[in-house]
């Protein structure tokens, strides 16, 4: 029934009316045609009409046919489903549920703009205990009911596949709605204690608890989900566009069109999510193979293609800013470390190149005016669409030989090279989600882990090789990932404050193409524990709380409980911060600006001018992992002398060596620059300066310097090797290892191998030699003391 202009308090409908306002239209969904919907029994059609005409009389607009034809008739349709249809579509603004357990059996899509949904009663899960006086109950098996609701897969073709159906209990296709009726499909526990090894096969088969169409200010505040749901409790949509045709849904009917494409802000206060593969998800559009962004977005563009490896030295313009490849220790703001592959400079490049475009500082228009996107091993410079500046006066300019650009200024084109394919509308320009997903808020949000009432299970296990990047839907408590038509090209500007994610199976919260989300004293459990999965086997391999990808830029988890695994959280570009204050382990990405002072205890460092103050003695220590390794460093002031101790032995003479390391990271040659070498013996010392590789090996009396007559193998300083000798690339032919006439006197080499060439020639008395013949001989060569050259033919079996 529909009550207008609602006095302010009904006591005959209970004391608590949420969010309901006098002269606002309301509709109390209690009693249909005095049939009673709220007493947890499924009431079907036919127990209270004789023909379908009457039912469908009785019950105005609502598809009764279609569902009847998927119930196996319309008598199976359940009468508290029709109620809630029909208020869905009335004109009122507010339906209020009284409490009450309202059964289910088909699928309730939510199409009326701004129209908001109430329940009676307390609405909160805690662990396994449900405070849920009202709720809507969905049984059965709801797959008939499946149709396409998303649009994640790219289509170029009408041959191109959709992405595959699915069926929610919710389906919420307008802007504005407001629901927080708790959502429920109930554990079979009868069925579950008679198979052990399949405990969720006996529950209704539905996909999702709430599904949000990519529709905008959608407010799920005090919403309780609770079910095994097949791909998700709460599935947020990011795939819609202006520009395509709106979905039907299995009521054959267009869903609501309006132009915004996104899910901007939705709100997830008080939310308690439980048992589904993935508790909560916001999942966007995938691109055509080799783009990372929208067609549209390559229609005027500046191409970057590295051949190789940059050289130390090598420059990239972009706009006003020159970037540095480098492999020495002098960086700069702007300086990018060369890796030992290509991707590692690449992955460097973009890290800076993130950062740098943050600033937006305001000398450098055009530089701000671009966004930046890696495929493979091309940069594609695109216009930033929040930028206020003019891409197309956007110009590149290098100087590598292994960085070829596509022109020093933006090509313009007219032809889109990755359209999507609409059924209605042909090829039309690609905008799936372009709104994004931004303002969204989580406060108190709370998920339990994928069995909710009994049992300890994972929908799926890890993968073998422990790839999360290469993980398929897998299973967990949140996952984000999905591009926007901003600056950043991916959805950005979500907050989660004092929220609790839990989940047994591989991930907690999963990031992949996201920014700027941020997590405020979140709570994330459990760690390790053994767990069974759906088929029985155990495991206890996670990802561990927080995973992220290259594709996550500005990840900020402030006050977490545990911390992310470095093998599966990447701090990469634009800031990602973790900041754990119980642990004492914090992670920075980017740079640290100081404006004033960092002090701690007895130090201090200032920011201008640029200090570094160490309060104490003549020396400051520098420890390399815990102070009670033998291993650490001692800056002397004394002298200004850096040491390290490597030894057990204390003191002030445990530091006068120093130990010089080949720095893989840079590609860091020993011998790049001269430097100043002190060498000790236990008898004595001195310096060399301005070592270089000609005057270390000159013939230099280092046992005279330091004034002993003879220098013992255990007096003796070595040089410690542990990285691979080898000659320069550009000499190989050439490089020797000692000459005839300075020759080393013993070496031990457990694995010696020679490429000998096919023929040699001894000049020296003594000299042995071997030459390879063939493939099945070798020759062994010795010049004797009389300077005759004799030798013998080995033939291999």
């Amino acid at each position: 029934m529909t009550i207008n202009y609602l006095p302010e308090t009904i006591s005959e409908i209970g004391k608590d009316i949420r969010g309901i306002k006098h002269n606002i239209n309301t509709t109390i969904l209690d009693f249909s045609n005095g049939v009673p919907i709220n007493d947890g029994t499924l009431h079907k059609l036919s127990d209270y009409y004789d023909a379908l005409e009457d039912a469908e009389s009785a019950f105005t607009g609502v598809p009764i046919a279609y569902a009847g034809v998927k119930l196996g008739g319309w008598e199976n349709v359940s009468v508290a489903w029709c109620a809630a249809w029909m208020a869905s579509i009335s004109d009122v603004d507010n339906v209020y549920i009284p409490n009450g357990r309202y059964i289910f059996n088909a699928p309730l899509i939510l199409r009326k703009e701004g129209q908001k949904w109430y329940s009676d009663g307390e609405s909160r899960q805690i662990f396994k205990h449900h405070h849920v006086n009202t709720a809507f109950e969905f049984i059965g098996d709801a797959s008939s009911f499946r149709t396409v609701l998303t649009r994640r897969n790219y289509r170029d073709s009408s041959d191109d596949s959709h992405d595959d159906p699915l069926v929610a209990c919710i389906q919420i296709e307008n802007n504005g709605i407001k629901f927080n009726v708790p959502v429920v499909i109930e554990h079979n526990v009868s069925w579950a204690s008679t198979h052990p090894n399949n405990m969720i096969g006996g529950d209704p088969v539905w996909d999702v608890g709430v599904f949000v169409g990519c529709r905008v200010e959608v407010d799920l505040r005090e919403c309780v989900v609770l079910g095994h749901h097949k791909f998700a409790n709460v599935y947020i949509d990011v795939t819609r566009s202006a520009l395509l045709s709106e979905l039907k849904g299995w009521d054959n009917v267009y869903n609501p069109a309006s132009v915004q494409s996104g899910a901007d802000g939705l709100c997830m206060d008080y939310c308690s999510l439980s048992g589904g593969r993935w508790r909560y998800v916001i999942l966007g559009a995938k691109f055509k193979s080799g783009y990372s962004s929208y067609g549209s977005d390559y229609l005027k563009y500046l191409t970057i293609t590295f051949s190789g490896n940059p050289t130390q030295g090598d420059t990239l313009t972009l706009g006003e800013q020159v970037f540095v490849f480098g492999n020495t220790a002098d960086f700069g703001e702007y300086t990018i470390a060369i890796g030992n592959t290509l991707t590692e400079t690449l992955d460097n490049l973009m890290m800076v190149l993130y950062g740098a475009s943050e600033v937006q500082d305001t000398s450098k228009p055009l530089f701000n005016s671009a966004a930046y996107l890696l495929d493979g091993n091309v940069i594609t410079c695109v216009d930033n669409t929040e930028s206020t500046s003019n891409f197309s006066n956007f110009t590149a300019n290098k100087s590598s030989s292994v960085i070829t650009l596509s022109g020093n200024t933006v090509t313009i084109t007219t032809t889109d090279p990755a359209p999507y394919y609409d059924d209605v509308y042909g090829l039309v320009t690609d905008n799936r989600g372009g709104y994004g997903a931004s303002d969204v808020t989580g406060y108190r949000m709370f998920t339990t882990e994928s069995e909710y009432l009994t049992g300890r299970r994972v929908w799926e296990d890890i993968r073998t090789d422990k790839n999360h990047t290469l993980e398929g839907i897998s299973a967990g408590a949140m996952w984000i990932d999905s591009p926007a038509a901003n600056s950043y090209k991916r959805i950005w500007g979500q907050r989660y404050i004092s929220c609790r994610f839990a989940s047994y199976d591989p991930f907690i919260v999963r990031l992949g193409k996201c920014a700027r989300i941020t997590f405020i004293d979140c709570h994330t459990e459990p760690a390790e524990r053994v767990i069974k999965k759906l088929d029985g086997t155990t495991t206890t391999d996670r990802y561990g709380s927080y995973t992220s990808t290259k594709e996550s830029l500005a990840i900020n988890i402030e006050g977490a409980n545990a911390s992310p695994s470095s093998a599966y959280f990447n701090i990469y570009g634009r800031g990602s911060n973790v900041f754990r204050p119980l642990s004492g382990i914090n992670r920075l990405g980017g740079s640290l600006n100081i404006k004033g002072s960092i002090t701690s205890g007895t130090g201090s460092i200032y920011e201008d001018p640029a200090t570094l103050k160490l309060n104490g003695g003549q020396y400051q220590d520098i420890y390399f992992g815990d102070s009670s390794q033998a291993k650490k460093g001692r800056i002397n002031y004394s002298g200004v002398v850096m040491g390290f101790r490597t030894g057990g032995s204390t003191g002030v003479n445990a530091y006068q060596t120093m130990r010089l390391e080949y720095l893989p990271a840079f590609n860091q040659s020993l011998w790049d620059t001269p430097y100043n070498l002190k060498v000790e013996s236990s008898t004595g010392s001195t310096t060399i300066d301005s070592v270089t590789e000609t005057n270390l090996v000159s013939d230099v009396s280092v046992k005279t310097k330091i004034g002993a007559a003879t220098i013992t193998e255990a007096q003796a300083t070595y040089f410690r090797i542990n990285q691979p000798i080898r000659p320069d690339t550009s000499n190989s032919t050439v490089a020797t290892v000692g000459t005839s006439g300075s020759r080393f006197g013993k070496g031990w080499i457990n694995d010696l191998r020679m490429i000998p060439p096919s023929s040699v020639t001894l000049t020296g008395n003594g000299e042995l030699a071997f030459e390879a013949v063939s493939d099945t001989q070798v020759r062994l060569k010795l010049r004797g003391s009389d300077g005759i050259t004799r030798s013998v033919t080995l033939t291999l079996a």
